[in-house]
């Protein structure tokens, strides 16, 4: 009787430091919301894809490991993320957006609708512990071809 008591105490005790534990460490993925900066473009233009992150309270976006965006669509081609490393706030994005360009092909048939699938990978941090973790996100825009 006592072995078994002891083993349920045992038991109670692990399960209420595991909780507090993962309680203590734990953060929200951030919210990630995907835009262009223009509906429609003509072929052979260049456009943007505006990527707002989103935090919850307690959690910041940090500057490194760097964001990384991948673009994939038939009649597009992504030329890069725009630099951010000199944004305000350190180590940590102030106002977490980045801007990532593309190119439209100049192939790109007028009238057509080219979908664009986005990911991105960013890591984000809590505040209070400095836990650090890896997110990532992912949408499909259209893009209307003038």
């Amino acid at each position: 009787m006592l072995k078994k008591s002891l083993v349920l105490s045992l038991i109670a005790i692990l399960s209420f430091i595991f909780l507090n534990f993962n309680d203590s460490y734990s953060q929200n993925l951030p919210k990630v919301y995907f835009s262009l900066s223009k509906k429609s473009l003509n072929p052979g233009a260049s456009g943007i894809i505006i990527i707002k992150i989103k935090p919850g309270e307690g959690v910041k976006i940090p500057k490194e490991p760097q964001i990384e965006v991948t673009l994939t669509g038939d009649g597009i081609q992504g030329t890069g993320l725009q630099d951010y490393s000199g944004a305000p706030g350190g180590d940590y994005l102030t106002v977490p957006t980045v801007k990532y360009n593309f190119k439209v092909s100049d192939n790109a048939t007028s009238g057509s609708t080219i979908t664009l699938k986005v990911k991105v990978k960013f890591g984000y941090c809590s505040s209070e512990s400095g836990i650090c973790k890896i997110g990532n996100r992912s949408s499909t825009l259209k893009l209307k071809i003038k």
